[in-house]
């Protein structure tokens, strides 16, 4: 993987990306930019009343994405290797579903202004991943964090994914799907994916991994 010095991992909730990209960071030695979205004093008020607290609750993550992502442009000649567990276009593919029409158009100005500024990933490593099977992982964590989330949430999160990876080619693009791996607890399916990446330089690639245990 030494070809790139910037991987991000994308996917919807239950994906799997943040234990991911955990991994790859160990692995790389990098420098790791967490989405931690615990950290938004908004999001409680959200669960409780979305169409009051959706657009602060969006505005601060989309600053606090664009503060960590945009010290990119700016990497440290010690720290070449980053891994973030989300892009930028994370922000507005949630702002679209959860903000009313004016919101996101408000929105969608500050947007503009500011994404510019972001560096683009090397590598992005899309995490595939069926709604049923997120929300399964989702609901095996016994927190209550992410335990508001429904099934038709979770496929209309799941549907916007992959309809903004469908049309993406800003960077080499690997696509894993990812129902049969268990990229929490399993080293072996972990590097599988770390197998795949050194595979990819360019355009799009696609691989859907079997469960071993699954006779065909």
């Amino acid at each position: 993987m030494s070809q790139f010095d910037y991987i991000a991992v994308e996917g919807i909730i239950g994906s799997g990306k943040t234990g991911l990209a955990n991994f790859l960071g160990q692995k790389l030695g990098a420098t790791l930019i967490l989405d931690d979205t615990r950290a938004n004093p908004f999001l409680a008020d959200f669960y409780t009343d979305p169409a009051r607290f959706s657009f602060s609750a969006q505005i601060f993550f989309l600053l606090t994405r664009y503060r960590q992502l945009k010290a990119l442009a700016e990497p440290d000649l010690f720290e070449r290797k980053r891994v973030a567990d989300y892009v930028f276009a994370r922000d507005e593919i949630f702002a679209r579903l959860n903000l009313h029409q004016r919101e996101y158009s408000l929105y969608q100005n500050l947007h503009k202004m500011i994404r510019t500024e972001i560096v683009p990933p090397d590598l992005v490593v899309y995490l595939q991943t069926q709604p049923a099977a997120a929300l399964n992982r989702v609901r095996s964590r016994k927190t209550s964090h992410h335990t508001h989330h429904t099934a038709a949430y979770l496929e209309s999160l799941s549907t916007a994914f992959d309809q903004y990876f469908f049309h993406y080619d800003q960077t080499p693009l690997l696509i894993v799907k990812t129902d049969d791996l268990d990229l929490s607890e399993k080293q072996s399916d972990m590097e599988l994916i770390i197998a795949e990446i050194e595979k990819t330089s360019y355009g799009t690639r696609y691989i859907a991994p079997a469960r071993k245990d699954v006779l065909l």
